[in-house]
């Protein structure tokens, strides 16, 4: 269901964007394969391998036609997908193979190998995790992630909304032209449904103000994904906005606590979108707007030089406790979903790197890493 919806998803979006460079034909064949997908009884025998080839192929046969390269480019709002097609020139089943499983030829194309780095050697042997003796101190930890809140959610709404109108795609929202006469088979409830819908904002004060009352905290780590899953309608005004509010939340909540939070591959815009600064136009698609909100957010609890690590790659460490160093990493930049990864495929922004000395300089000083 996953391939099924991503990959309809993204042909959808490709055509609306731009209807008015494909030439008709083209045009006529994406909407007829779209139309077809999406009116089928079932998704359990869409062949997402074939879809995906055929779709990526137009793509990157209009984009070799260099004056309308650019006015795609031009017109699209989020036309990362199209700038990796037109400047990486990969075949449509290497794409396909690294973007959904058992697809293309990406098993044997050199350039998903291990990234070459250097691992110091003659390390000690990896011991089992130790059983705190009786009396010594411990750290109670609060760990929260893929929170997903949707601010649509609508109670009372259809929570096993018609995949066939693919913005529906999340359910338990009330969307516009939707026929209110129309039957609802199964309700949105207050706190959340077991259905395609994420968890109302109430569910999740609800949830703070519980663990609040009942549990006596010394340390919160948040690891990413505030967003919902309308990935479609992505932007950096929300989550920019998204990321401000549920940091505010939580501070409001537990004043007292260290939090420390990681990024999620739902915070990039589009979803996954965190090039590396070497790509060719990074400018235009940096990621630095997101990297400087969280440096701004998470500022309270971190050091200086864990603000400027967070700044430009987004990860970052730092001493939280005696003998302990936090490290939290960005790992979008390993995301098979990450379409500016296909440009370059090796350790972006050297961060393996990075984590390798940030190891080592924690062994050297007796440190445990968390």
């Amino acid at each position: 269901m996953l391939q099924f919806l991503g990959i309809s998803w993204f042909l959808q979006m490709t055509i609306a964007a731009t209807s008015e460079t494909f030439t008709l034909d083209i045009r006529a064949g994406l909407e007829k394969a779209l139309d077809q997908t999406l009116n089928r009884p079932s998704a359990e025998n869409f062949d997402a391998c074939t879809f995906c080839g055929f779709a990526i192929g137009v793509l990157a046969e209009q984009l070799g036609q260099s004056t309308t390269e650019e006015k795609i480019l031009e017109e699209l709002e989020q036309p990362e997908i199209l700038h990796v097609l037109a400047k990486g020139r990969f075949a449509p089943q290497f794409l396909c193979g690294l973007m959904l499983s058992g697809c293309g030829e990406s098993l044997s194309d050199p350039r998903i190998e291990l990234w070459p780095m250097d691992i110091p050697k003659d390390k000690p042997d990896v011991k089992h995790w130790p059983v705190v003796p009786s009396g010594k101190p411990t750290l109670r930890i609060l760990h929260i992630s893929d929170l997903h809140i949707d601010r649509a959610y609508k109670v009372g709404s259809e929570a096993d909304c018609d995949f066939g109108n693919l913005p529906k795609k999340l359910c338990c929202r009330q969307y516009q032209g939707d026929d209110p006469t129309r039957p609802i088979k199964k309700q949105a409830g207050p706190w959340g449904t077991v259905a395609s819908c994420d968890i109302p904002f109430q569910t999740f004060i609800s949830a703070l103000n519980h663990i609040k009352n009942t549990e006596k905290l010394d340390l919160i780590y948040i690891t990413g994904d505030l967003e919902a899953h309308d990935i479609w309608a992505y932007s950096k005004t929300t989550t920019s906005a998204n990321i401000k509010n549920i940091t505010d939340v939580l501070n409001s909540f537990f004043p007292s606590t260290p939090i420390f939070q990681a990024t999620g591959n739902h915070e990039g815009v589009p979803m996954d979108g965190m090039p590396q600064h070497s790509m060719l136009n990074y400018e235009k698609y940096s990621p630095g707007w997101l990297y400087s909100e969280y440096a701004e957010a998470w500022a309270p609890q971190l050091t200086p030089e864990a603000i400027n690590q967070t700044k430009y790659r987004a990860s970052y460490a730092m001493s939280i406790k005696k003998k302990l160093r936090l490290i939290s990493l960005n790992t979008v930049y390993c995301s098979q979903f990450n379409m500016f990864l296909f440009l370059d495929l090796y350790d972006p922004d050297g961060t393996l790197k990075w984590l390798i000395e940030q190891l080592l300089d924690a062994e050297s000083k007796k440190e445990k890493a968390a």
